[in-house]
């Protein structure tokens, strides 16, 4: 049965505009994804990223350290299928070269 589940993914980048990503290999190969996880019952999105981040890391940010909201991006799933924000790499390769936008982007799910 699909259920809503939400969730917040990082867009790490270092000095040098290199983003942090996570690998993992699963029945489809080789994927890469960015730090984020599900965001807890009246936890707000900049809340669960801080928290994701260092679950993930170890890094220690506050909320105001967390950085702006740069997108959003929601959906049904069916437990197990792993389903992901496209056009998650226009939307870093803009960031680095255009900067943050002044809305947060909608990307679709698919």
């Amino acid at each position: 049965m699909p259920r809503f589940r939400p969730t917040v993914r990082l867009i790490v980048l270092d000095p040098a505009d290199r983003i942090l990503l996570f690998s993992a290999t699963d029945p489809r190969g080789r994927v890469w994804f960015t730090p984020g996880g599900g965001v807890h019952r009246g936890e707000s999105l900049e809340a669960a990223a801080a928290r994701e981040l260092a679950e993930e890391t170890g890094h220690l940010r506050t909320v105001a350290e967390i950085g702006p909201l740069v997108a959003t991006c929601a959906g049904l799933r069916a437990t197990g299928d792993r389903i992901a924000p496209t056009g998650l790499s226009d939307l870093v390769n803009s960031l680095v070269s255009d900067g943050v936008p002044a809305a947060p982007v909608r990307l679709a799910w698919g």
